[in-house]
């Protein structure tokens, strides 16, 4: 099925393109979509040692925090490694946001795409924390809230509300003395930054609510890049270029409509979906993780960008893994049921 649905995918970019042949035809378009059916195809969850996966997203966050933190401190070493080894999509965005805001946006580029791997790594390692009761991961997903509200922006207010209703969330679970403290431990933190930045964090947000630059208005308020696209709802342009009067990748939403209309948008929702719930299995992992996704695909097109199609497997292994699913993990130790009997001691056993 999901061969199937991604089948659909690619022939309805490809046929739409064919109405517009008069046009330039962006073919390079077509290869983040093939990396999405690639990806959502795939069965990352199959098997996983837990020591080694935990250990892996110890390196990648903590890398991470470390960029991000020494940009904060405006650490000139850090400023010149992000931009000389990263960028994204255009020479100056980077340099902007790092260099002229002093966003710590690391190695994602923009604030939008921050925001959303932030709540990422912090749902994970929540969720690793919880299952394996260490605290170094509780501390970890704490660490990524700060960074989070450092990067002001609408994308980064949605991800410090989902990290408090994903915090909330773990106390209401029937809970442990571990949830409970890192859950007040969360409140604590968020309260912190409420206090200190009482009168200048309520600025913040209607400054950011209200920016006229980035956000909701500048995409979709009067004179906003995307208001032109919606027009191609009936006569979508699949792989087509139409500079001046189309702009893609500020929403998910707008760039399957122009490129495909509501049977592609429909499209991409489902393979991604079925993804989830095959990998994931239980609804409270995966209903989750979808609806946070589709709020982010307001702001940025999510499920074709090339590091999250990367991070995802790695995503649905770690949330599969706290799912506590054992025919999908290789424990590193073995249940009472799985060892070898001695028959000798079992025959003694029954008679």
């Amino acid at each position: 099925m999901q061969l199937l649905i991604g089948g659909f995918i690619i022939a309805l970019l490809l046929s739409f393109s064919a109405f517009w042949a008069d046009e330039r035809t962006a073919w390079g378009a077509l290869v983040p979509y093939l990396f999405f059916v690639t990806a959502t195809t795939m069965q990352p969850g199959t098997r996983a040692k837990p020591g080694t996966l935990r250990g892996a997203w110890l390196v990648l966050s903590g890398a991470i925090l470390v960029l991000g933190y020494g940009i904060v401190a405006d650490s000139e070493i850090v400023r010149l490694f992000v931009l000389a080894y990263y960028s994204a999509f255009y020479d100056d965005l980077l340099r902007s946001m790092i260099g002229w805001s002093g966003k710590p946006v690391t190695v994602f580029g923009t604030h939008s795409l921050a925001a959303m791997f932030y709540f990422l790594f912090f749902s994970v390692h929540l969720a690793l924390g919880v299952r394996f009761r260490k605290p170094l991961h509780f501390a970890v997903a704490l660490a990524f809230v700060p960074l989070t509200y450092m990067l002001k922006s609408n994308s980064a207010l949605l991800a410090l509300a989902l990290m408090t209703s994903t915090a909330l969330a773990v106390v209401l679970i029937p809970t442990t003395r571990q949830r409970v403290v890192f859950a007040l431990s969360g409140c604590l933190v968020m309260a912190a930054i409420a206090l200190a930045y009482a009168a200048p964090l309520s600025a913040d947000i209607a400054g950011i609510l209200e920016k006229q630059t980035s956000g909701l208005v500048a995409r979709f308020g009067e004179g906003g890049v995307l208001r032109e696209n919606v027009s191609f709802l009936f006569k979508p342009l699949g792989l087509a270029e139409l500079p001046g009067r189309v702009f893609y990748g500020d929403s998910g939403y707008v760039e399957y409509i122009t490129r495909g209309s509501l049977p592609l948008l429909v499209l991409m929702y489902l393979g991604f979906y079925r993804f989830l719930k095959f990998n994931l299995r239980r609804a409270v992992l995966y209903v989750p993780f979808m609806t946070a996704v589709m709020l982010f695909e307001v702001g940025f097109t999510t499920l074709t960008y090339f590091r999250f199609v990367a991070v995802l497997p790695l995503v649905v292994v770690a949330l599969g893994m706290c799912a506590g699913d054992r025919t999908r993990v290789v424990s590193t130790r073995q249940s009472p049921s799985s060892r070898p009997v001695n028959p000798g001691a079992a025959l003694r056993t029954s008679s």
